[in-house]
């Protein structure tokens, strides 16, 4: 739903349903075969969401924007996995239910220094599911058969957005900061699987690792020639620095080797 309320009040209020299913079969070996199984899991979800966005006009320069989304997701995990080697058998046998739910609401100023200047600040957050590990090694690492929790990312930026040079230059840059809590990471976690005391095996993990910490500036800009209608040059730069404090639960070094995934420090086309 959609409303515009004169020049002052605008908004938008919406509701959001999603079912979705994700999982197979998958069989493995590795090097040599001394190690094969069966990957048997998947996971169903059904989320549900109200959302509303909205502004409003303070005065003819500054204007106030603010959101919520309210989430529910229930998740079902499934799994049924088996290897060949001590103890053998069934690693995993589950199915179990839980529930995800999420506040993420949104705050934000803009302000018209002109008609071609208008400058913003913003606070936001953001959150991804918990979920359930359909690799896991129950036999050998009860725990994993639990869900792990929501990840969360709040983020403040302040920018600004502009029209220059009679209009042929369009220019905007932002400056941001991230707080992202409980961090979702995939890897592999070593076990003993014979009691000798010797890592002899392996699974894979999903866990909670821990918190990060993200700055952030980006610039973009779009230039059309006032002359030769041919001719433009459009661009973007971006420098990110990315902090973690991830947690070394096996004292495997996973605290030094664990990076955020997919954020390179320089970004430019």
């Amino acid at each position: 739903f959609i409303y515009t309320g004169g020049e002052k009040l605008n908004g938008v209020l919406g509701f959001y349903y999603f079912d979705g299913f994700a999982g197979g079969n998958v069989p493995f070996a590795f090097v040599g075969g001394a190690v094969n199984g069966i990957t048997d899991g998947d996971t169903t979800t059904e989320s549900l969401a109200v959302f509303g966005d909205g502004s409003y006009a303070i005065n003819d320069k500054a204007t106030f924007n603010f959101g919520l989304r309210l989430t529910e997701e229930d998740k079902t995990g499934r799994a049924f996995n088996t290897l060949n080697i001590a103890p053998g058998g069934v690693a995993a046998d589950f199915a179990d239910s839980t529930t995800f739910s999420s506040v993420s609401p949104k705050l934000g100023l803009d302000y018209q220094f002109n008609e071609d200047v208008m400058g913003y600040v913003s606070l936001s957050r953001g959150f991804k599911s918990g979920g359930y590990n359909v690799r896991a090694n129950v036999v050998l690492n009860p725990e994993s058969a639990l869900p792990f929790d929501d990840e969360a990312l709040t983020v403040a930026e302040v920018g600004v957005k502009s029209l220059l040079a009679n209009d042929s230059l369009i220019l905007n840059a932002a400056l941001f900061t991230g707080d992202y809590t409980d961090v979702q990471v995939s890897t592999f976690t070593s076990l003993d699987a014979d009691g000798d005391g010797v890592d002899d095996t392996f699974f894979g993990n999903f866990l909670n690792a821990g918190d990060a910490t993200l700055n952030g500036l980006e610039v973009e800009w779009d230039w059309k020639s006032p002359t030769a209608t041919w001719l433009g040059l459009s661009g973007n730069l971006s420098f990110l620095d990315s902090s973690e404090e991830f947690l070394d639960l096996n004292s495997n070094g996973l605290a030094e080797t664990q990076v955020i995934t997919n954020a390179p420090e320089i970004t430019g086309a």
